[in-house]
């Protein structure tokens, strides 16, 4: 039986709600958009 992953109810940056038809996906992690994605791309 494979693992199933935990379910991502928020942004991974600035801890919005996510939903269904609104997410980005980048690095194994799910943002609100491209901009929250670049934010933390720029603090690493």
């Amino acid at each position: 039986m494979p693992q199933q992953r935990p379910k991502v109810i928020n942004c991974a940056s600035c801890g919005k709600p996510l939903k269904k038809l609104k997410r980005y996906y980048r690095d194994d992690k799910y943002w609100c958009d491209k901009t929250c994605w670049r934010k933390s791309k720029k603090t690493e």
